[in-house]
This record gives structure tokens, C-alpha cells and sequence, in this order.
């Protein structure tokens, strides 16, 4: 092979510039250098801008490439490439040097991700681009404040070593085990600033719990009007508020199933018709085992008005605040439950 093999993965943001207020995309921004290569791996990141709104989302393109200096002839595979346990986009303030690092968006939500082909891939072979993005905010709520930062994304991987099937013509040919790439690489460091958001602050109100809920022989999950939860947001004037939320379901402390997601324009949900669980759930909880309920909560404004079918994203999205609230059965409810199912 005369040429390198340059492996383009763009992690692509929903965010476009719908208002006036959003900054506008920079000129064609010089040619970001790579970052140093590892056992034949190197990266490089190219952002899609270079000024966000605090509380924004953060677009670029994450790029690998395989070349022949310092190769490893041994290393033939790159393990489960974006798998969120591997990557990191790291944000340091040049003024105060505080650190900030960032996941992209994990499409599991912290469920178990279901292995395909694409998690092992040949290092010396293009692999499918995957989509993602890096929110400026935590899972737990926490702001990249503004400033000027310099942003860098790493890849690391343990290089286990692991039996690998390959499929060729349609049959199932067996080649292996092979030694996976082990290290750490990290791009040459872009600048980015992120800018104050001139807003007045408001108070709004979210749920804070779940609670569980008996229908006839069955189980289920809906929000708690109980303890509603005040948070304080700076939002923009003619920008609408909704709230994005991920629900998992545990059975005896183990994730049993991502309930999956959904999509209000209200950060406030009322307790109305309860989200059923699997028969197969129900079974298990009246078998005796504990039922926890989870739902990981982001509240945003967008400038795209709340329609059907709504995509808050396709406009000018910031991320106000997110967080995470919890909700179980009851010991004594899941007695009464069993004790029905008993005598059904």
C-alpha cells in the first residue's frame, strides 16, 4: 500500500444557526495539524466552529489515520472505535487552566450497546463515519463556563486480545486471536471560545421522582407530581422550552432494559397514564426482585417551534440544565402486587 489510509469518522451536531443571535460560521479555518502517531495511529479534529454559546453543542470532525511510521505488525484490529468508554473531548481555559472533559452522546444511555461488525474494525481498513455530539453541559448539570479553551479528543483502548470472526463470501471463516491497538492518541489541540448568554434568569419547574404504578397484573412507570423540582435557567426571549429524557429500568440493582426516550416542549410532566413494563419484568418483580426506575433529564431551549414532527435540534439548541431523578416500587406495594397475582 503506496498511501495512508485516512479513516474519517465526522461527528456531526443538529446545531445550525436559526436566529440572529447565533454566532455565524467562521471562514475556512487553516488545516488543524496531527496529533503524535502510536503503534501506526494518529488523529486529528477539525470543529465545525470556532465560537459557541455557553451551554451549546460542540461540532467538529474527529479524523484517524493509519500510517506505516512506527506500526505495530502485530496490531491487526481497532476495538469498539466510538464506544463513549474510549473517547474524550477535553476543554482547557487558557486564562485559569481549569480542565473540562466531555463524552459524545452515548446512543445507550448507559444501557449495555449491542455489539455489531463495525465495533472491530482493521486498522488498515476505512471504517462507516459515525454521527454524534459533545454537549457543553454534563450529564450531572455541570457548565463549561465562558472563556477561551484550547480542545483536544482522545482515543485509548486496553487492547485485549480476543477471538475475532470474519465472514467472507458468506461463510464464516475463523482467523485468529489477534492483538488489538493499546494506547492512548490525542489530536493537536483547536481553539474555541465560548460566549456569555445576555439572558434574565427565570425560574421553572421540572418533576424530581418517578413513581411506580399497579395496574390489573401488570407494572409501571410515570412521573411524580410530588416535590416538584425549581431550577434557575437564563432563557432567551421567543425561544421555546422542552425537555429531553432517557428511562432505564433496573430489576435487583441491574439495568434490565433502556425504557427508552422521549420529547415535550414542557420541562414539566404530569402524572397522567403510566408507561407499562414487559410481561416478562412484571414476572421477575413478582418473583421478588427489586424494581427501580431512572430517567436521565436534559431541559433546552431552541429557536424551532414545538410542531409535529418537532426537531429542537435543526435550530439555535442550548442546553439550560440537565440532571438525573429516580423512582422505585415500594416493598409493600410489590407485596400487594404478588399477593393480586397470586390470586388471579
Amino acid at each position: 500500500m503506496k498511501h495512508a489510509i485516512v479513516l474519517a469518522v465526522s461527528i456531526l451536531s443538529a446545531i445550525a444557526a436559526a436566529s440572529e443571535d447565533t454566532p455565524k460560521p467562521d471562514a475556512a479555518q487553516p488545516e488543524v495539524e496531527w496529533g503524535e502517531a502510536l503503534d501506526g495511529l494518529r488523529c486529528r479534529l477539525e470543529p465545525e466552529k470556532t465560537e459557541l454559546w455557553e451551554g451549546a453543542e460542540f461540532a467538529l470532525k474527529f479524523y484517524l489515520q493509519f500510517t506505516r511510521d512506527d506500526a505495530n505488525r502485530n496490531v491487526k484490529f481497532v476495538d469498539r472505535y466510538l464506544d463513549t468508554r474510549h473517547v474524550a473531548v477535553t476543554f482547557k481555559n487558557e486564562d485559569t487552566g481549569r480542565v473540562f472533559e466531555r463524552t459524545p452522546d452515548d446512543p445507550h444511555h448507559g444501557a449495555p450497546p449491542d455489539v455489531t461488525k463495525e465495533d472491530i474494525t482493521p486498522v488498515r481498513r476505512p471504517f462507516a463515519p459515525l454521527a454524534t455530539s459533545v454537549g457543553l453541559v454534563s450529564p450531572q448539570g455541570k457548565h463549561i463556563p465562558p472563556g477561551d479553551y484550547t480542545v483536544t479528543f482522545s482515543y485509548r483502548n486496553d487492547g485485549q486480545s480476543e477471538e475475532v470472526t470474519l465472514y467472507k463470501a458468506g461463510d464464516v471463516v475463523y482467523d485468529g486471536p489477534w492483538r488489538f491497538w493499546k494506547g492512548t492518541i490525542v489530536s493537536a489541540a483547536v481553539s474555541l471560545k465560548v460566549k456569555r448568554v445576555s439572558a434574565p434568569e427565570k425560574s421553572i419547574k421540572t418533576n424530581s421522582a418517578l413513581e411506580a404504578r399497579l395496574m390489573l397484573n401488570a407494572i409501571g412507570w410515570a412521573w411524580s407530581d410530588k416535590k416538584p423540582k425549581t431550577i434557575r435557567v437564563k432563557t432567551r426571549p421567543k425561544y421555546v422550552l422542552g425537555k429531553r429524557y432517557w428511562i432505564h429500568v433496573f430489576l435487583d440493582g441491574e439495568e434490565a432494559r433502556y425504557g427508552g426516550h422521549g420529547l415535550t416542549n414542557s420541562p414539566w410532566q404530569e402524572p397522567d397514564k403510566a408507561q407499562k413494563l414487559t410481561d416478562r419484568m412484571t414476572r421477575r418483580v413478582r418473583n421478588g426482585e427489586k424494581l427501580k426506575f431512572r430517567a436521565d433529564i436534559e431541559i433546552f431551549e431552541t429557536s424551532v417551534p414545538a410542531k409535529t414532527p418537532w426537531k429542537p435540534k435543526g435550530g439555535d439548541y442550548r442546553a439550560l440544565w440537565k440532571g438525573r431523578i429516580e423512582g422505585e416500587l415500594p416493598e409493600e406495594m410489590r407485596k400487594t402486587f404478588t399477593s393480586i397475582g397470586n390470586a388471579l
